[in-house]
Order: C-alpha cells, then sequence, then structure tokens
C-alpha cells in the first residue's frame, strides 16, 4: 500500500503575535507499508524551499539505512547515508521555518 502527502506553509503566527508570511515551500512524503506487517518498507521525505530541493531523505528497510541528499544555496548537492530510519523535522523559530533531520 502506497500513501503520499504534500504540505504548504503559507503563514504563521504565533499567539496574538502579528502573522508572519512565509516564502514558497513544499513538503511531500511517500510511503509503502508491508501487507502483512504493517511496517514502513520505503519512506521518501522532502523538503523544497523557493522552488529548490534542499533536502530529500530515502530510507529502505531491507537495507535499513537512510539515504540524504542536501542542497544549499550556493553549493554542490551533499550525499550522507545513515543507519536506520532517518526522519526530516520542520520546525518554526522567530517566525521563520527550519529544517533538518536526525
Amino acid at each position: 500500500m502506497d500513501k503520499a502527502d504534500t504540505y504548504s506553509f503559507e503563514t504563521i503566527s504565533y499567539n496574538t503575535a502579528e502573522t508572519h508570511r512565509l516564502e514558497k515551500n513544499l513538503y511531500y512524503t511517500l510511503f509503502s507499508l508491508d501487507k502483512k506487517s504493517q511496517e514502513i518498507n520505503n519512506l521518501f521525505q522532502s523538503w523544497f524551499d523557493k522552488g529548490e530541493t534542499l533536502l530529500t531523505i530515502i530510507y529502505n528497510s531491507k537495507e535499513d539505512k537512510s539515504y540524504i541528499f542536501r542542497k544549499n544555496p550556493g553549493e554542490k548537492l551533499q550525499k550522507e547515508i545513515t543507519e536506520g530510519l532517518t526522519l526530516l523535522y520542520i520546525k518554526t523559530k522567530s517566525g521563520n521555518l527550519e529544517f533538518g533531520y536526525e
């Protein structure tokens, strides 16, 4: 069973503070589950900011490895391989979106 979700953040506000408009962004995820165990077979996560791919993580359960591709503005694409499942996160700080992985 494959599932996909897409999210985009347009504005953010904190309690009674003013609303902050955010730059164009997109979070995309696609995953497949094992039919019997319902455990993750594969997981694809991507974060796009201003139309440029900034972070993509591909997890393969058979290898139990995560392949991480990161591109910072003005730099070449960086590739990293980690053992186990690595998750992409998005958080806010002072009205800005920050992203990373752990």
